[in-house]
């Protein structure tokens, strides 16, 4: 068998390395790496951006199970009736309805002058997602939620078959305001009417809080304390987005408890307490 033999100059010249395939090479591999880290940098991202999105639907329908907590609680205590959405017993006295359920939401201080029970009661009357700013400095911290309304007139009562509002009463005792003349219906009553528990037939279905996220829904005022269901859910006078946050949904709560993500039209029926919509 004659054995084969290698020049070694021959087996040098195989083995030396292309120096111009190496440099290409490390070029391409520079270009892959940039790239990938690129990729990874838009995937976390649109990753922070989408969990910032779910936890703050998350601690919004927190807030409002919380909130219909103390609406419950304060519905036990006043005979099964729902608190008024604004009440105005005349021209100096009013209440809304995070004034009424508010020693609820605060149980173990029901005083609402205290700085730290206006802190408790606003991270609750807050969503996270609400950065709209206050235009009123001096006003009491913003609120993002309010009360599904029924406008209240004389006669109106109680609400009818085709009545096609939400549980919350807009009351008003200023005949001047265009709105309810409680003063009329107090006269031939002597007492305030108010929506109860078995009013509602469906109550999984009727909607009784959700988002307003405008600059002038503050902490115990009437305005964007109530909520119709051609009324806009956010209005942010400098913001070009008409709703920057929850995807385009809305967390709504409904009379039994439970809270809804949805869009503003995909549940048409729960803005009235009628029981066949």
């Amino acid at each position: 068998m004659i054995g084969l033999t290698r020049h070694p100059e021959t087996s040098m010249h195989r083995l030396r390395p292309n120096k111009r395939f190496t440099a290409a090479f490390n070029l391409i591999e520079l270009v892959v790496v940039v790239l990938v880290v690129i990729v990874l940098g838009v995937l976390a991202t649109v990753f922070v951006a989408c969990s910032r999105r779910t936890e703050g639907v998350v601690e919004c329908a927190s807030n409002l199970k919380e909130l219909g907590m103390a609406m419950t609680m304060y519905t036990r205590e006043n005979d099964n009736r729902l608190p008024f959405a604004f009440i105005k017993y005349n021209r100096q006295e009013s209440t809304t309805w995070d004034i009424l359920i508010f020693p609820f939401i605060n149980r173990r201080n029901s005083d609402i002058v205290s700085s730290s029970s206006l802190d408790k009661g606003h991270g609750f009357l807050r969503c996270p997602s609400d950065t709209i700013a206050n235009t009123n400095e001096a006003a009491l911290p913003r609120r993002t939620y309010a009360m599904s309304r029924h406008s209240m007139t004389g006669t109106d009562w109680p609400p009818g078959a085709n009545n096609n509002t939400g549980p919350g009463l807009w009351w008003s005792s200023d005949i001047s305001d265009g709105e309810a003349a409680l003063t009329n219906v107090l006269s031939s009553r002597g007492s305030i009417p108010a929506v109860r528990l078995d009013m509602i037939s469906v109550p999984s279905g009727t909607l009784l809080l959700t988002e307003q996220a405008r600059a002038d829904n503050v902490m115990f005022d009437y305005s964007g304390a109530s909520i119709g269901h051609s009324d806009p859910q956010f209005f942010d006078a400098g913001s070009t987005n008409a709703n920057p946050y929850h995807d385009g949904k809305f967390n709504y709560l409904m009379v039994d408890g439970h809270v809804e993500t949805l869009l503003p039209t995909e549940k048409p029926g729960m803005w009235t307490i009628r029981p066949d919509d």
